[in-house]
């Protein structure tokens, strides 16, 4: 998160005021470091949901971990916010009415 404020802050010093698609870009790049904190391996976001993706490998030791389990006690006690599904084998987790990635974000920050 340090390289990313100031990769933003050079970008200002060089060429000035940041366009929307770019400061689009950077919460990108902040979506993915949290994602990846969480344990998810890909996210879409697209007609107002955010879909999250769990490693596909059911064997995997992240199941088991307490991050794991931060996450399934997040969707307990926030029903209303997200919901846990399996579709083809993978799991995942749905978030509703994201309209957009600063969304996205404030949506996974909690589970953190």
């Amino acid at each position: 998160e340090e390289a990313l404020a100031a990769f933003r802050s050079n970008l200002i010093d060089r060429f000035g005021e940041i366009p929307t698609e770019t400061e689009q870009l950077l919460e990108t790049i902040k979506l993915r470091q949290i994602a990846k904190k969480i344990g998810l391996e890909k996210i879409i976001l697209k007609q107002e949901k955010m879909i999250c993706y769990f490693t596909t490998n059911q064997k995997s030791n992240y199941y088991n971990s307490d991050t794991f389990t931060k996450v399934l006690s997040y969707i307990q006690t926030n029903p209303r916010n997200c919901k846990m599904s399996e579709k083809n084998n993978k799991l995942r987790l749905i978030y509703s009415n994201m309209t957009s990635i600063s969304q996205a974000i404030e949506g996974l920050l909690p589970v953190l």
